[in-house]
C-alpha cells in the first residue's frame, strides 16, 4: 500500500504539471439580462436578440434586487408550517407591504422562481486556435441551457456539480460570438423535494443565477496527452498490481483510496488486485470477486 500511495503521488504531481499549461479566461462582470416570466423565450429565440437589461455576475438574482418584491402572497418553493401567519393578530405587522418577515425564512429582498437569460458577446483568444473550448459554470441554480449565436449547446441541470459545455464546434478563435445562458430555477425533472436544503426558501436556496467561476477554458492540445502521460508513469512506478482505465467525466485530479481509484482529470485508473474483477459504470464502481 505505502509503494502504491508513492506511485500515486509522483503520478499526481506529473499529471498537474502537463495540465497547469491550460488557460481560462474570465466572464466576470457585466451581462445582458432578461426575465422570462412568461417562459417565451425559446419559442421567441431570444438567442438571437440583445436582451433589455443588464446584470454583474457571478450572482443571483435577489443579491442583484432582481425580481418580485416579497408579499404575503408570495409563492414560495418551501412550505410555510405555521399557517398562523396569514390570520394571527400578531403576525399582521409582518404581513405589511414593504415589511414583509416569513417564520423560520430568511427573507430575501427579491424572489423569483421561473426562467431568466443571460447573455454576454465575447471575442475567444486567438491564440486559442486548435484547442478544445469548455465554458466553465461553476455553480448555477438550477437548469442552465446554453447557446453561441444561434446555435444550441446543450442543457444540464445538475444541483451537485458545475455545468461544463464544449463550445469548440461552435467558436472561431480571434472572432467575437455571443454567448447566451437560459437558467430555470423552478422544480422540474429533477425533484428533490420543495423543502430540500438545495432549494428551499428557509435557508434561502430558490435563487436564479450563476454564482462561483464563470470562464472559458482551453483544453484541447494539452488534455489529449494527460491520459497517455499519467499512464505512462503510473505503469513506470506502480507496484506489480493489475491496472485498468476507463473513461469517466471528473473534474480534477482525485484519489479515492479505500475504493483504490486514482480520478485524473476525467481519467480513471482503478488499482485491482488479483483476486478481482474491477468495472467502473458511470457514476457508480463495482468490484466483483473472480
Amino acid at each position: 500500500m505505502k509503494q502504491l500511495l508513492v506511485s500515486i503521488a509522483i503520478v499526481f504531481a506529473s499529471v498537474l504539471t502537463v495540465t497547469g499549461q491550460n488557460h481560462s479566461f474570465s466572464l466576470s462582470g457585466k451581462w445582458n439580462f432578461q426575465i422570462d416570466r412568461e417562459d417565451a423565450g425559446m419559442k421567441e429565440q431570444w438567442f438571437n436578440k440583445s436582451l433589455d437589461e443588464s446584470i454583474n455576475l457571478p450572482g443571483s438574482m435577489p443579491e442583484k434586487l432582481k425580481g418580485d418584491n416579497v408579499t404575503a402572497r408570495t409563492q414560495w418553493t418551501g412550505s410555510l408550517y405555521d399557517s398562523s401567519y396569514y390570520f394571527n393578530p400578531y403576525m399582521e405587522k409582518y404581513r405589511i407591504e414593504g415589511k414583509v418577515k416569513l417564520p423560520f425564512f430568511l427573507t430575501p429582498d427579491k424572489h423569483y422562481a421561473g426562467v431568466a437569460w443571460y447573455q454576454k458577446k465575447v471575442t475567444i483568444p486567438s491564440d486559442w486556435k486548435g484547442e478544445r473550448i469548455l465554458l466553465f459554470l461553476e455553480r448555477p441554480h438550477i437548469e442552465t441551457t446554453v447557446w453561441v449565436n444561434t446555435k444550441e449547446i446543450g442543457m444540464q441541470n445538475s444541483l451537485c456539480v458545475p455545468h461544463v459545455y464544449d463550445l469548440t464546434s461552435a467558436v472561431t478563435p480571434g472572432k467575437p460570438c455571443r454567448i447566451t445562458i437560459r437558467v430555470d430555477n423552478r422544480i422540474k425533472e429533477i425533484n428533490v423535494g420543495p423543502d430540500s436544503h438545495s432549494i428551499t426558501d428557509q435557508t434561502q436556496g430558490n435563487w436564479n443565477g450563476i454564482v462561483g467561476k464563470i470562464e472559458l477554458q482551453d483544453r484541447g492540445r494539452h488534455d489529449d496527452g494527460v491520459a497517455e502521460h499519467a499512464r505512462r508513469t503510473f505503469r513506470a512506478v506502480a507496484p506489480p498490481v493489475r491496472q485498468q482505465h476507463v473513461r469517466t467525466v471528473g473534474q480534477g485530479p482525485q484519489f479515492l483510496p479505500r475504493l483504490g481509484l486514482l480520478l485524473l482529470r476525467g481519467h480513471l485508473f482503478v488499482e485491482c488486485r488479483p483476486a478481482q474483477v474491477c468495472r467502473f459504470d458511470g457514476p457508480q464502481h463495482r468490484h466483483a470477486r473472480q
